[in-house]
């Protein structure tokens, strides 16, 4: 009971650091809606929210867990994002005082510490930016380190860990960690087996999302070595701003003297490698997407230092411990029943599979490239809803020069407006406003498809000069049209057998840049 209330307290004043970070930043997140959101994250998350299981644009398109649990909660998938992240944070700072308080800390000591993580950088960091799994994530990293601590068997550690995947890919490489953790207790086979059999449908998980799910589609050939440069630039150019990010208020040197003291070599012993994993990841999100044309977001730090938070806490409270006592002994490993060590190990095996039920094979066109969050959450609902409408039988006319968005100039609501069927060949610009005029002697558009049908397709478009243009979907000729300077109407019969339930390509080939495209009409042959 006692320690019942240590963590309601914990909840308590973290929730009251959550609030004040809200109220500070409040006028900005009140503007948040469906269609005004803060960075590509943002719009990515809630297209995710909102469509679950279509979303495939790697790496966010991985985190199926956050984006699930939004989907099913009532209210909007904005409002319902917001909710589920504050109520994280604060029940992280629960799970934070437990896990202090399993290595012997005080509960006096263990408060302010958790007082020191409800104000402090980063949980202001998420507040301010709410659309974001990280506060899930670092919930379910500190289950995993109470289960540590605790010594419960690889079957819990095994449901902590899948779902720890399923809602940020990354800390699968912080799975090591329960190796080390247990080495010394267990010896290291046993502790190497636990590793392995709670790493297991994690694993799995991962393969299946990225294997049978949604393949990863290779991108541009880049080096290691340009990669290491791309990195150690992009750190060096922005260390202005974040070595006080890194700083943590102070917490950052209270740590590194902490683990200096000889009493936490044994928790360096165990946790040596995850404080090195949770401190390296925010640096190595410069190179996450191994693109130079996207920039390193250094305010991303801030909020990846969530993960970091838990053991330099740990490793501060070393260093109080030498001001005033507060030191207890550690309460004893309790095992669990045979029965509730078996039940987790299914649930862990049932959760690992759940993709094969809850995804959607549809496969997305590659949402890769510029970072314009407001384009792929409008992609994500537009292609959609037309690939529903022409399944149903009803007519779904794309005009793109009837069509016109101008990003901080249109009203946020009219984004359904952009010409999100242009994928290559087309200007950028071309997306949003002016003539649709192919940039290259290939240029590709969207034919949704949620039931591969025979489709009646009407083509309108033009060209400065004369020329025959072929027409193309999936690879597979359907026909050719003449251009000239006046707009020619075209109908075409596309086969069912040459399309796919997903994001089907019609190219236009011509002998080289000028086609414009006027008009593209679908409806079902039926």
């Amino acid at each position: 009971m006692r320690r019942l209330r240590g963590f309601a307290l914990a909840v308590l004043v973290t929730a009251l650091g959550v609030a004040h970070h809200r109220e500070a930043h409040e006028v900005r997140l009140d503007e948040y809606g469906a269609f005004v959101l803060p960075g590509f994250d943002a719009h990515v998350y809630v297209a995710m929210a909102e469509e679950p299981a279509f979303f495939t644009l790697p790496p966010w398109g991985h985190r199926i867990l956050v984006p699930w649990i939004v989907h099913v909660l009532p209210g909007t998938p904005v409002e319902a994002w917001r909710w589920l992240g504050f109520v994280a944070l604060a029940a992280s700072g629960g799970l934070l005082y437990l896990f202090l308080r399993r290595l012997g800390c005080g509960p006096k000591a263990s408060w302010l510490a958790v007082a020191a993580f409800a104000f402090s950088g980063p949980v202001e960091s998420a507040v301010a930016y709410p659309f974001l799994v990280e506060p899930v994530a670092l919930c379910l990293l500190l289950a995993l380190l109470i289960g540590l601590e605790a010594g419960v068997g690889a079957g819990v550690l095994a449901l902590v860990a899948v779902l720890a995947v399923l809602s940020k890919e990354v800390t699968l490489f912080f799975l090591p960690a329960i190796f080390f953790a247990r080495w010394d207790r267990d010896g290291a086979r046993k502790a190497f087996a636990t590793a392995v059999a709670a790493a297991v449908p994690a694993l799995l998980v991962t393969l299946i999302l990225r294997g049978w799910w949604a393949p990863v589609a290779p991108a541009a050939s880049t080096t290691s070595l340009d990669v290491l440069w791309l990195a150690l630039y992009r750190l060096i150019d922005r260390f202005p701003d974040w070595w006080r990010w890194a700083f943590l208020g102070g917490l950052t040197p209270l740590a590194a003297v902490g683990a200096l003291l000889p009493e936490s070599r044994v928790f360096l012993k165990r946790y040596g490698y995850l404080l090195a994993a949770t401190w390296g990841l925010p640096f190595a999100a410069s190179v996450y997407t191994a693109e130079p044309s996207v920039p390193f977001f250094g305010e991303d730090i801030p909020r990846l230092l969530l993960y970091a938070m838990p053991l330099n806490l740990a490793l501060g409270l070393a260093v109080v411990e030498r001001v005033f006592r507060h030191r207890e002994a550690a309460e004893p490993v309790r095992p669990l029943e045979m029965r509730l060590a078996v039940g987790a190990s299914l649930l862990a095996l049932v959760v690992a599979l759940a993709p094969l039920a809850t995804q959607d094979r549809y496969r997305r066109a590659d949402l890769r490239g510029p970072r314009d969050g407001r384009f792929v959450l409008t992609f994500c609902r537009e292609s959609l809803e037309q690939a529903r409408l022409v399944a149903a039988g009803r007519a779904v006319e794309l005009a793109p020069e009837r069509r016109s968005f101008v990003p901080g100039k249109s009203f946020p609501e009219l984004a359904g407006q952009m010409r999100w069927f242009l994928q290559r060949g087309w200007p950028p610009a071309a997306r949003y406003s002016g003539p649709v005029v192919a940039a290259a002697g290939e240029a590709t558009l969207v034919l949704p498809s949620v039931d591969p049908q025979d489709l009646n397709l009407n083509l309108v478009a033009s060209a400065a000069s004369p020329r025959r243009v072929a027409v193309l979907v999936n690879g597979q000729g359907v026909g050719e049209m003449e251009l000239a300077d006046t707009p020619s109407r075209q109908r075409f019969v596309v086969p069912g057998g040459t399309l796919f339930r997903g994001d089907n390509e019609l190219r236009i080939v011509s002998e080289g840049p000028g086609v414009r495209l006027h008009e593209l009409r679908l409806r079902a042959a039926r």
